[in-house]
């Protein structure tokens, strides 16, 4: 009974009252496997990740063919993308239970994630065998192709779903994406509202329609919106159950300080970080949390500022009464495009000493100017990836220049394509015994000590406009990859005073983009 009611209050949305009844039936027989799993499942619904695996384990230890504590449990794992995990979970779901179709759905989504898009596409077809009138299947086909390339595939197994079921809030938020990605913005904002009014809970479409709204620097709408970033399947950023009160508009001024928690990767921390000297001028008190690779830069450059390590960041969160992700900072601080006339030049110091010593080994009678060219992003991104990595050998037209000398900030391996572009004639310097990846207070010394950087979109272009060292940014033709590099007055980055954005709609193909930068050289 205490199980049954704790499923009914979370059908009605009231998640906390349905955990307290799932708790008291886990107490009453600690062996209740559905209990467990319930309870898990709640958790991981409210974003609650870590807390559901445990019970959702201890679910599949007491009966081990439960398929929905299986499939809850590969859910989990898939949000924290543990994808192996999750097949694994998936599989043992099938083998009790062949024609689950929501196992094959989530284990074609898990394949797809790992970009084994053969094995994905076999798990959606099988969907489709065994309910030849599932919207869902083809709309998991639709986005598969999406990823791929295939546009028009994409669009017709869209279209099949929402013939089969004219509501399907998934395919109708695909759909929009998809007409996005062709430059259709108005459409497509057109259809996550009409997402959103099939499934008023569809983070996804929220979600979209915020990043929509923030291309238009339309952004009071935009960052409201993007708080649905926390309720997407998996979470764009997962929730940080901090016992706190979140901050306000309305806690300004009233003593607080505030625990303010990193989220995404460093160069989302970077890019919200730029907002803190609008914490720092309305005198309110802050911890805040960033990568480790981070913390000796910020506090070079902001000796007041109390930083610390995500490590570090219970002790340092103890003495806070409020709680804010890093992401949400800008919905109280950046509500319009006049707004961001505060942002700093700079909010990274480069170590001088280090910097002083890399000029002195990089000496050069020419400009020396940093690139970066690759954008590591996992295979389910596959076409993010394309759209932000140049090949390097683009650069080998800069690199014969007289008058320039390159310098490799790119991390990642690509050992291989340095040496390809060396036998093709190109010529690339490299600071030897730098780690690119882990020592990212070298990385910035080595940027310091460049008289430019060139990159496209990835971590090198924040770690760049956060020390204020001019920049140019490239991509291809007009789309930005992200809200956060379409190019404001002048060309530059709205968020990096130091970051000129170079594109264009003409320059659809890396060696026109870098040919463009090649004439900005010369002139």
């Amino acid at each position: 009974a205490l199980n049954n009611l704790g499923n009914a209050l979370r059908s009605a949305g009231r998640m906390d009252e349905a955990f307290e009844q799932y708790a008291l039936a886990v107490r009453h027989d600690p062996r209740f496997a559905d209990a467990h799993s319930n309870w898990g499942a709640a958790l991981r619904e409210a974003g609650r990740i870590e807390e559901a695996i445990p019970l959702l384990e201890r679910a599949v230890a007491l009966k081990p063919d439960s398929v929905g504590a299986l499939n809850n449990l590969g859910i989990a794992h898939f949000a924290r993308h543990r994808y192996d995990d999750a097949i694994a979970c998936y599989r043992r779901a099938l083998a009790a239970r062949p024609d689950s179709h929501e196992a094959l759905t989530n284990l074609g989504n898990a394949h797809a994630a790992l970009g084994r898009w053969d094995e994905a596409e076999q798990s959606y077809a099988a969907v489709i065998a065994l309910q030849p009138e599932s919207a869902d299947g083809y709309n998991n086909l639709g986005l598969l192709h999406q990823d791929r390339g295939d546009r028009d595939a994409a669009a017709a197994n869209y279209e099949r779903a929402l013939a089969l079921d004219p509501g399907h809030a998934d395919a109708i938020n695909n759909m929009g994406f998809l007409l996005e990605e062709g430059g259709q913005r108005e459409a497509a904002m057109d259809l996550y509202r009409r997402a959103l009014e099939a499934n008023p809970r569809l983070a996804r479409a929220s979600y979209n329609l915020a990043i929509a709204h923030l291309n238009r620097f339309e952004f009071a709408s935009g960052w409201e919106l993007a708080e649905a970033r926390f309720d997407t399947v998996p979470p764009v950023t997962p929730r940080r159950p901090l016992a706190l009160p979140r901050f306000v508009a309305g806690d300004w001024a009233r003593g607080h300080r505030i625990a303010i928690w990193r989220e995404q990767g460093l160069g989302d921390q970077l890019l919200y970080t730029t907002l803190l000297p609008a914490l720092e001028a309305r005198d309110q008190a802050f911890v805040v949390e960033v990568d480790r690779r981070l913390v000796p830069a910020l506090e070079r450059a902001h000796p007041n500022w109390e930083v610390c390590s995500a490590e570090d960041s219970a002790a340092a969160f103890s003495r806070c009464d409020r709680e804010l992700a890093l992401g949400s900072l800008p919905g109280l601080v950046r509500p319009d495009l006049e707004s961001f006339a505060a942002q700093p030049q700079a909010v990274l110091a480069a170590d001088a000493v280090r910097v002083a010593e890399f000029r002195d080994r990089l000496a050069a009678t020419s400009r020396r100017i940093g690139i970066s060219w690759r954008s590591f992003q996992p295979k389910v991104r596959g076409k993010l990836a394309r759209r932000k990595s140049a090949p390097l050998a683009a650069f080998g037209p800069l690199s014969r220049r007289s008058d320039i000398r390159l310098l490799d900030l790119q991390y990642g391996d690509t050992e291989a394509e340095r040496e390809e572009f060396a036998r093709a004639g190109g010529r690339l310097d490299r600071i030897e015994g730098l780690d690119l990846f882990n020592d990212i207070d070298g990385v910035l010394a080595a940027i310091g000590a460049c008289d430019l950087v060139v990159t496209t979109s990835n971590v090198t272009a924040h770690l760049a406009g956060g020390l204020g060292k001019r920049t140019w940014l490239v991509y291809l033709g007009a789309a930005s990859p992200f809200h956060y590099w379409v190019p404001g007055a002048g060309g530059k980055s709205l968020w990096y005073p130091s970051v000129e954005v170079v594109t264009a709609p003409e320059l659809d193909t890396w060696d026109k983009a870098l040919a463009r930068i090649d004439g900005l050289l010369a002139s």
